[in-house]
Parts: C-alpha cells; sequence; structure tokens
C-alpha cells in the first residue's frame, strides 16, 4: 500500500483528520512507517496488526512512539482495541478475513457510538480481488475455505497454471464465483446496507480501493471532491485494466526465468 501512500492514503488522512488509525498486514512496514510518522506529527495513534511481521515490534514502537503493534490474527485483535477512524486493510487476502474484518470494524464503532471507519483496502484488483489466496488455509473454517493448491497464477486464465505469479502461495483452484476474494468481500458488506457506503476502486498495482460512510463524505470538508476526482471514466478505467494486465503478464514471464514473490 505504501505506493498509494502520497496519491491518496496521505491526503485521505489530512481531509479526515483521524485520531486512530489502524493497520492490518504490514509486511516490513515500509507503509506502516509512514503512517506511523503521520500520526506523530498529528498527536494520533496507530495500532499495526499482523500475524507475522517481518521486523521487530518493539523495536518499531520505540521508534514510532504513536505506534502500537498487534501480533496475531487481525480478527482476534480487533475487538479488543479501540475503533479506528481509518482502517488500512491490507492482510489476509480471502473472502472471510476481509468480510469479517468489516464486520468487527462495525461491531466496534457501534459499540462506542462512533460512525464506521473510513477503509482503505489494497490487492481488490488482480490477483486476489476475485480469488482467495490463504496465507494459513487451516486459520479458515472449513465452511468458508475453497478448494485450494499451491500454484502459480496469472492473468485471464481462472485456475491454477504452469508459471506465473506466487507458486509457492496456497490459492483457490479457481477465480471467481460467490464468497471469493477481497473486491467480493466488500462488495458482499456493502450490499447489506447499500445506501450507506461509496465505494471507489482504482485497478492499478493489484488494485486500491476506498471505502467511506456517506455521512463522513457529507460530513468532512474536499472529501466528496476528492473521491469524485478519484472515479475513472470508462474509457480511462478500460486503459487502465489492459495497462494492469500487461503489467502482470509481464511480471509473471520474468517469474518464469527468475521466480520471485509479489512485492
Amino acid at each position: 500500500m505504501r505506493r498509494f501512500f502520497e496519491a491518496v492514503v496521505k491526503p485521505l488522512l489530512d481531509m479526515v483528520a483521524p485520531a486512530r488509525i489502524v493497520e492490518i498486514g504490514a509486511a516490513e512496514g515500509a507503509n506502516s512507517a509512514l503512517v506511523a510518522r503521520w500520526c506523530e506529527e498529528r498527536q494520533a495513534r496507530l495500532d499495526v496488526i499482523d500475524t507475522a511481521p517481518r521486523f521487530d515490534p518493539m523495536a518499531f514502537e520505540r521508534e514510532h512512539h504513536a505506534a502500537k503493534v498487534h501480533v496475531g490474527p487481525s480478527l482476534e485483535i480487533l475487538p479488543c482495541i479501540l475503533p479506528p477512524d481509518v482502517a488500512l486493510l491490507d492482510g489476509d487476502h480471502n473472502w472471510y478475513t476481509v468480510y469479517h474484518e468489516l464486520k468487527a470494524l462495525a461491531a466496534a464503532a457501534a459499540v462506542h457510538g462512533k460512525p464506521f471507519p473510513v477503509c482503505v483496502f489494497h490487492d481488490t484488483g488482480w490477483p486476489y480481488g476475485r480469488r482467495d489466496l490463504y496465507y494459513d488455509p487451516s486459520a479458515i473454517p472449513e465452511s468458508h475455505r475453497r478448494p485450494w493448491r499451491r500454484g502459480p497464477i496469472v492473468p485471464n486464465y481462472p485456475g491454477i497454471v504452469e508459471y506465473g505469479l506466487n507458486a509457492h502461495l496456497c490459492h483457490a483452484e479457481q477465480e471467481g464465483g460467490p464468497h471469493n476474494g477481497v473486491l467480493t468481500a466488500i462488495e458482499d458488506f456493502i450490499s447489506e446496507d447499500p445506501v450507506s457506503f461509496h465505494l471507489v476502486h482504482l485497478p492499478v498495482l493489484f488494485g486500491l480501493s476506498v471505502l467511506i460512510p456517506r455521512a463522513t463524505l457529507g460530513r468532512v470538508p474536499g472529501l466528496k471532491r476528492f473521491m469524485d476526482d478519484l472515479e475513472l471514466n470508462p474509457c480511462w478505467r478500460a486503459l487502465l485494466e489492459i495497462a494492469e494486465t500487461e503489467r502482470c503478464h509481464g511480471m509473471a514471464a520474468t517469474h518464469r526465468l527468475l521466480p520471485l514473490s509479489l512485492p
């Protein structure tokens, strides 16, 4: 998500002015550090949640006094922390986890009498917008775990292929269909209260989506115009989707020669 920080995330933070932010999925902590510095400048607080952060949590907290790192599953930790004003979701990329993260955020907001948070999601395009990824299949209830296997994937091929990206990861055997993928989870959550939310999707760099309660759009000056500016007309959307597909095919071809994982 760090690639979107200056263009999308920071302007949102500047406008919404959250007192609390939660980031789910930190990896090496590059985006976490950017958000933590923003929090330090604005006297805000950051909760970072990751099952296996690839950095030293205690060292990160010493360097970033506004941050607290929680090591463990998001669905266990979210009910135990104060509800955020902004949530950055880039963790376990499957329908079950993302849908229930949204339900947990909604429940916490209701308990504390707060609005539902502004949410920013990464990996809502290909490959995980419409296909589940399971970092740990055993952590997903069997009733919500699609048939899966380890193997590579490429755009425009719904199954597991001979070569492609992320061959070492556990993927749903087929792309698409109900209860499959991050974007599907967001849409299913919205469908339960469609008049209350506004969603914008950017089909670049594996996809970024911004979900904002319509009440927040009306309350925060400049936010509606910002969201309107993010919206793509059909021609630009089609061109960006073509460019993103070509980019991913190029990455897959490179990985065939020199296997790599997605950044």
